[in-house]
């Protein structure tokens, strides 16, 4: 009898290859329903209605389920390479400081902690052990401390250099920090039927389409573009109207000429340098 992690993948797949991995970043409507995975389907639950199930026939029907959707997962989105080399070099890749002796250092470390996880506390060796995996450990993090602070300190100090004698490639250093940016523009277009191609024709076509009405919008017929322009007409005379009242100041006080008494008050305020009290 196979096991749920054996009925993974289909039975031609169990012995060679590794389940498949897909990028999955947006899944479209039209997933699942080719025809072809729609025909395994009904077949599957006929199957399942119609003979007697037992461990093989289940089996046998998992299976090919699981070839239609392998299918259809081909068929809508990118496949991701999921061997265990391809893992290992992702996710351990090597510190750009690392080096042999770090690599020594490294091994005699794991395999004190080797010893250490295995030795029993009332085993006579195991105060001795417990020192020797310390100081391994404490030997190991202080080389890669110091590696790790000459290495900083070589960028830092490129850095500098680069800015004073060449700046282009103290930017473009800059530049690679970063997180890099996707350059690439998406080739795919969504339809007015709601489907999503990818075909370089469709695209261009949509992209055109979209532009003319953009820069050249449609032009509105003449009952509506001569109401728009009453209104138009009619706001800019209200707006004139109320201008014009505004800048007319009918205050007596404001509007009562100025004496000589008050000219020479305020020079007399201004030779003191005091204004601001008139």
């Amino acid at each position: 009898m196979q096991t749920n992690a054996q009925r993974n993948v289909p039975a031609n797949h169990a012995q060679t290859e590794l389940p498949k991995r897909f990028k999955v970043d947006r899944v479209p409507d039209e997933f699942m329903y080719s025809n072809a995975t729609v025909e395994s389907c009904l077949e599957i639950i006929d199957g399942l209605l119609r003979d007697r199930i037992n461990q093989d026939k289940l089996d046998t029907l998992h299976d090919k389920y699981v070839e239609a959707y392998y299918a259809e997962m081909s068929e809508f989105f990118k496949e991701i390479n999921s061997t265990p080399q391809c893992r290992k070099s992702l996710c351990h890749a090597p510190k750009p400081y690392w080096n042999s002796e770090l690599s020594e250092l490294w091994k005699l470390y794991f395999i004190a902690e080797k010893v250490f996880v295995n030795m029993r506390k009332d085993d006579p060796r195991y105060d001795f052990v417990t020192r020797e995996f310390r100081q391994k450990r404490r030997a190991f993090e202080k080389k890669l401390r110091s590696e790790k602070r000459s290495y900083l300190r070589r960028q830092v100090y490129d850095l500098e250099k680069a800015n004073t004698s060449n700046p282009s490639e103290f930017w473009r250093t800059i530049e690679n920090l970063g997180p890099k940016k996707k350059r690439k523009i998406p080739t795919e277009v969504l339809l007015e039927d709601g489907s999503v191609s990818d075909i370089f024709d469709d695209v261009l076509s949509k992209w055109r389409r979209d532009f003319q009405e953009l820069l050249t919008p449609p032009i509105p017929n003449s009952a509506e573009q001569q109401e728009f322009s009453r209104l138009i007409a009619e706001g800019n005379e209200e707006a004139e109207a109320s201008w014009s009242n505004e800048r007319v100041n009918t205050d007596t006080e404001l509007n009562v000429p100025i004496t000589k008494n008050e000219i020479y008050t305020v020079l007399a305020w201004f030779r003191w340098g005091d204004i601001r009290h008139y």
